[in-house]
């Protein structure tokens, strides 16, 4: 029998979920102290006046509206990463839990197969995608659509307004009426270099089964530094559109998830009293 897309991405065969078996996969272990939109500076996202979007590029709104949709997906990446992260330390630390269990399969695979396609979704450049990939090819294509003259009109009226130049400086340099194609190229390579095993194994194993083996089966930490890559340029490219600093996607729970762990989760009927 052939491995599941989680058995092939911790590259063991199945079995009882030993400390020593979800060490090698190597959790993650981000701490949930990051907000959404984390300001820096003590800065808010500026709101676009209704007369700059009224003379805004109809590319430039395009790439806004693709931006938020990017947004919310990546988000959702880096909730799920978390979220599995954190169940793999509930099972590894729980003696009582170390037994097989088809649960554990499905929760993996059930895991590997959304990150596995999130990531790819993000990297394709087709006319009919909507991804993080096409948004920077685009950008890198038309520079000159996001504009300094654009940048430093998000400035205008706030408390900040004479640092617009310097801040804009940052992603083109200072003899530049534009962002540079080539820090957006770099930044997209990067981006395809991070996920290029992920996007194969997705192609061959969860999108369709491809005759063809996957090139390399993707370990965990790939995945994660994958992750990492699209929430570090999301965030670049949100100040590069918004003129607004964040830090990362990952959101701060405003309850705790965990606490239905905390209960059992079975109930069995009470035998009757003789």
């Amino acid at each position: 029998m052939g491995l599941s897309c989680y058995e092939s991405m911790r590259g063991e065969q199945p079995g009882c979920p030993t400390r020593a078996a979800f060490e090698m996969l190597e959790p993650y272990n981000g701490k949930l102290s990051r907000t959404v939109l984390r300001e820096e500076e003590g800065r808010k996202p500026l709101a676009l006046p209704g007369i700059l979007r009224e003379h805004m590029h109809s590319k430039l709104k395009n790439w806004l509206r693709w931006l938020k949709i990017v947004h919310d997906d990546i988000q959702q990446l880096l909730i799920k990463r978390n979220i599995f992260w954190e169940v793999q330390d509930i099972i590894r630390t729980n003696g009582e839990l170390h037994k097989p269990s088809s649960f554990y399969s499905y929760l993996g695979d059930t895991y590997v197969a959304y990150i596995s396609i999130g990531i790819r979704r993000q990297i394709k450049i087709d006319s009919r995608s909507i991804s993080f990939a096409r948004l920077l090819t685009e950008l890198a294509n038309t520079p000159a659509v996001l504009s300094r003259k654009y940048y430093v009109s998000l400035y205008e009226g706030t408390t900040v307004e004479q640092f617009a130049d310097r801040d804009f400086d940052r992603f083109c340099g200072s003899d530049k009426t534009c962002i540079s194609p080539d820090m957006v190229l770099a930044d997209l390579s990067e981006l395809n270099r991070a996920a290029s095993v992920v996007e194969d194994f997705a192609d061959k194993r969860i999108a369709h089964r491809d005759k063809r083996q996957p090139k390399l089966l993707p370990r965990f930490e790939q995945v994660d530094s994958c992750l990492d890559v699209l929430d570090k340029l999301y965030c670049k490219y949100h100040g590069v559109f918004h003129a607004s600093a964040m830090s990362s996607l990952m959101p701060v729970y405003q309850y705790d998830w965990k606490q239905i762990f905390t209960v059992p989760w079975l109930k069995y009927e009470e035998e009757p009293e003789e």
